[in-house]
């Protein structure tokens, strides 16, 4: 029994581990559309800009986004959109999403402000570089567009209660580590 509450710890501290380590390098990747954003932050001050396909997005130069700031965006998808979902993933599976109006167009924009999603509370979730997937499906539930890149969210990384869970995690796996010791002969 003690044995299979140190490796849970093990797997705890592992899983800890895997939230402070990005997927792997690449460009980011766009397929069935192409768009672009500009970010802001709290004071409407441009932060950074990216384009998919084209520069930004990247491991080596991710796109820059504030929690307390907004996001301008473009896109043009090659296929009808209206009444479909779009899910953005961070993280593997935490994710967030909506439903796409019935009248949405497959060429537009917007502005989206940052904090409802990286900040819900208030607090900040999510702070540093962080590899994310954007989703869009069509009414019928086929994916149209798929977008893969990285993104920095700014903020202190003492904000996020990931890293206090994470501590726990490790302090766990530790604990749990010396727990499933044997008894020395």
């Amino acid at each position: 029994m003690r044995r299979l509450l140190a490796l849970s710890g093990l797997v705890g501290l592992v899983l800890a581990t895997m939230v402070f380590v990005a997927g792997p390098a690449g460009a980011a990747d766009a397929k069935g559309c192409s768009g672009s954003g500009t970010s802001f932050d709290a004071d409407n001050k441009q932060l950074d800009t990216a384009s998919a396909p084209g520069p930004g997005g990247t491991k080596e130069h991710p796109f820059e986004v504030d929690p307390d700031g907004h996001v301008q965006y473009e896109y043009d998808i090659q296929g009808e959109i209206a009444s479909g979902k779009w899910s953005v993933k961070l993280l593997g599976p935490i994710s967030f999403g909506d439903d796409i109006a019935d009248d949405e167009p497959s060429t537009g924009g917007g502005d989206e402000p940052m904090e409802s999603y990286l900040k819900p509370g208030g607090i900040s979730t999510f702070v540093g570089l962080i590899k994310t997937d954007i989703e869009i499906k069509n009414q019928g539930g086929a994916t149209v567009c798929t977008f893969s890149g990285y993104i920095k969210i700014g903020g202190s990384l003492l904000e996020s209660p990931i890293f206090y869970l994470s501590i726990v995690f490790i302090l766990l796996a530790i604990l749990l580590g010396f727990w499933g010791m044997g008894e020395p002969i």
